[in-house]
């Protein structure tokens, strides 16, 4: 499970389970630190937020004190909104790659998505209806809206109703959905060929609004907000779930990638830059490109950003963690609290007790802190010994 920042005053888990009938089954500690992709959510979403605040004229509320006014706030953050999503989607793949469990099944990968994205949905949904959607809302509408898959009709009165924003949330639905076996896929390509397939995705995301306005008949529908943007074409080229699994597909793999040491990570200026530059250009592209396809590479940097910053690790063992070859020998004793610098040059997955213990520096204590007095110090020669089931997780 994914641990983001494991902070100094913080605490981890480190759980174990029994002894593999296997000996040379090895056992996986993952340190996963993604500070640096959970500061920047607050900037993805606070643009979202500043895009969401523009059509509040358009709907009636005067926040602003003239027309003009409202055009000008309008034009300077039209695609704000399309970049913070872009962004979102391409770090969902990275997060759910990066958390992944190696003994993780489809439904309960599936059940835990439901859990935590599903009822406070529902309850979003039934409070917009309440407040204000209930009286201008086809019942039709309302129900696809409900069960998330408003994302499927090319229309915007479907897609944007009761929550206007809701509509993300059926396309993230789309991309829970088809994670194990996009996972599965990604995880068979080789680590030499990853940045291969990082282009690819990212070059089949820049052709989608190309082949939407070739292959998609643009109809007499014109965007309200864009009136040369026909919307069966933007529909096609944002919103439908199927192109934006690339999005997703593309955060997976620069997770794999970043994983593997194959990443060539620019640094956070440069993808800032870049980034503020793709935002420039957009001004000069039409809007179903400067939407997606202007703003995805900046995207896909930064969420390749390296986040293994070094910094103080503590762990809390839940179980007596025992050696693999035999299981008879503890080497870890419950409730001992592991603490210990993390070096960012390490890798993501460290294998083993002993290159967790001995190559990041950990110092094992008794539960109320003191010297731990039983535990069996592995050593670099022992690796992979006493490696199976320690895993640290939230």
């Amino acid at each position: 499970m994914s641990t983001d920042r494991m902070p100094a005053t913080g605490h981890e888990t480190v759980g174990s389970v029994p002894p593999p009938a296997d000996p040379a089954a090895p056992g996986r500690a993952q340190v996963n630190r993604l500070n640096t992709l959970t500061g920047l959510r607050f900037p993805a979403a606070f643009v979202v937020f500043l895009y969401h605040a523009s059509l509040l004229a358009f709907l009636g509320v005067p926040w602003l004190s003239s027309t003009s006014a409202v055009t000008t706030y309008y034009d300077a953050v039209a695609h704000a909104g399309a970049l913070g999503v872009t962004f979102f989607f391409v770090l969902s793949g990275f997060v759910l790659t990066w958390s992944a469990r190696d003994t993780d099944t489809a439904p309960r990968f599936w059940r835990r998505r439901f859990v935590k994205i599903v009822p406070n949905y529902v309850l979003v949904w039934g409070l917009a209806m309440l407040v204000f959607a209930a009286p201008v809302t086809d019942m039709t509408i309302g129900v696809l809206n409900l069960l998330l898959v408003q994302v499927w009709y090319p229309d915007f009165a479907v897609n944007f109703g009761v929550n206007p924003a809701g509509w993300s949330l059926g396309v993230e639905a789309v991309f829970y959905l088809s994670f194990p076996v996009l996972f599965h896929w990604i995880k068979k390509i080789p680590a030499h060929r990853l940045n291969f397939w990082v282009a690819a995705a990212a070059a089949g995301i820049v052709a989608t609004p190309l082949l939407s306005e070739l292959l998609v008949p643009a109809g007499t529908a014109m965007m309200a907000t864009e009136p040369d943007t026909s919307v069966n074409q933007y529909f096609f080229a944002y919103i439908l779930p199927l192109p934006r699994v690339l999005d997703f597909a593309l955060g997976i793999l620069v997770a794999r990638s970043v994983m593997a040491g194959r990443w060539r990570n620019i640094g956070m200026v440069w993808s800032g830059v870049l980034l503020a530059a793709s935002y420039v250009v957009g001004y000069f592209t039409p809007p179903i490109y400067s939407t997606r396809a202007v703003c995805v590479i900046p995207a896909a940097l930064l969420t390749g950003i390296r986040s293994d910053l070094p910094g103080q690790v503590t762990a809390q063992v839940t179980d007596d963690v025992y050696d693999s070859p035999t299981g008879k020998f503890r080497l870890i004793p419950q409730g001992a609290r592991l603490v210990g610098q993390y070096d960012a040059q390490a890798h993501r997955e460290l294998r083993g007790v002993a290159s967790t213990l001995t190559g990041s520096g950990w110092q094992p204590s008794g539960p109320d802190g003191s010297p731990a007095t039983n535990p069996t110090s592995p050593t670099r020669e022992s690796e992979p010994a006493g490696s199976a089931g320690v895993g640290l997780q939230r």
